[in-house]
């Protein structure tokens, strides 16, 4: 059986529809699946046709201003000449998944990876002009996948989509344990690993730490990733001090460097299921996250992870500073997160239902 999956981008770009599409195809492949990947390389830094871990990668050049939408009509024309049993397309926001919907002939699935989040008043624009394709999509979808309850809700209010249509299947997260948490280290590693973009909020985790350090100066808050926003961050960290930003991280280096983490702090102000969050949980690692997207609906605050307010660095510094005042009872947090983890994103059950969905009759 053939499988197509269609992203925006592929490893190595990292984010987390990258890193979801990496890790079902590969689990797919290990299961007897032949999976290939089509996606775009707006850069041309990686090679047209490749396989990584068995899967086999084909990227298109597209137009992509500021890493969005990735117009490539060469994927449509791809597409249509190809044989697969299943085409499967991802993120709502790009023109791969509309492109996709437009070739399919066979069972087609879609993973919106969100929608809502208005990051500009230009890009809310371009999101509104894209609205109709984007039902198109969903329209076209024999079955759509949200990786979130919240997410499923907005869905079918948003799109009129019918209930039967819509499946949720949670975020599915390779489960690989921390050694040990290491509180006796005399700095604490306080971190972030993701896509350093408007919507993470990272100004607010900076101000944060800033607090943090002044209170209790022997930490250090490292940030793991690449974005548009780098530059601005780092010259926000220059200032403050102790901050560290280690430029995009993979496999082996990305394992080591959360396996060193402390405390792992998100500070967005928009997610629908956030994957640095749960990859942290799934370690032991106390967590202290803003209440966004299906966060509040799984975890419990100050029984599985600490909750921040949105955009409020003050409220954010005192949960950083109680985890580290209060390591009998971050530890204790820490697994219980890990915990929950475990049953319900641990990749080894989730796959099941990725299988069952593509083999089952429309």
């Amino acid at each position: 059986m053939k499988i197509i999956q269609v992203c925006p981008r592929y490893y190595p770009n990292i984010g987390g529809v990258e890193t979801h599409v990496k890790e079902i195809s590969e689990m797919l492949v290990d299961k007897g699946f032949e999976v290939e990947v089509v996606c775009t390389d707006p850069t041309y830094k990686f090679p047209k046709n490749e396989k990584i871990n068995g899967v086999k990668v084909k990227r298109f050049w597209a137009i992509a201003p500021k890493e969005s939408y990735f117009f490539s009509p060469a994927i449509y024309f791809y597409l249509r000449s190809q044989k697969y049993d299943v085409l499967h397309a991802h993120s709502y926001h790009s023109f791969p998944a509309f492109f996709a919907a437009l070739a399919s002939n066979k069972r087609f699935i879609f993973t919106p990876h969100s929608f809502g989040f208005k990051k500009s008043t230009i890009k809310y624009i371009f999101h509104r002009l894209y609205r109709p394709l984007g039902s198109y999509i969903f329209k076209t979808a024999d079955k759509v996948i949200s990786i979130a309850q919240m997410e499923k809700e907005m869905l079918i209010k948003t799109f009129k989509i019918p209930i039967a249509k819509i499946i949720y299947l949670p975020l599915p997260i390779k489960f690989e344990s921390k050694n040990k948490l290491k509180y006796e280290k005399k700095i604490t590693k306080i971190a972030f690993f993701g896509r350093l973009s408007q919507e993470k909020n990272l100004d607010v985790l900076i101000q944060a730490f800033e607090q943090v350090k002044n209170k209790n100066p022997e930490c250090k808050l490292y940030i793991a990733g690449d974005g548009p926003l780098k530059k601005e961050l780092e010259d926000a960290g220059k200032k403050v001090g102790d901050v560290y930003f280690t430029g995009p991280l993979f496999n082996n280096d990305l394992n080591d460097f959360i396996d060193d983490i402390d405390i792992f702090v998100l500070p967005s102000k928009f997610e629908v299921s956030p994957r640095s969050v749960i990859e942290a949980m799934s370690k032991g690692i106390p967590v202290v996250t803003t209440p966004v997207g299906e966060l509040p609906h799984v975890f419990r605050d100050g029984k599985d992870c600490l909750f921040a307010n949105i955009g409020d660095p003050q409220d954010m510094a005192e949960k950083i500073l109680w985890f580290m005042n209060n390591e009998k009872k971050a530890q204790e947090i820490a697994q219980s997160g890990k915990d929950i983890v475990e049953k319900i994103y641990d990749i080894k059950n989730v796959i099941s239902e990725y299988i069952r969905l593509y083999i089952e009759k429309i």
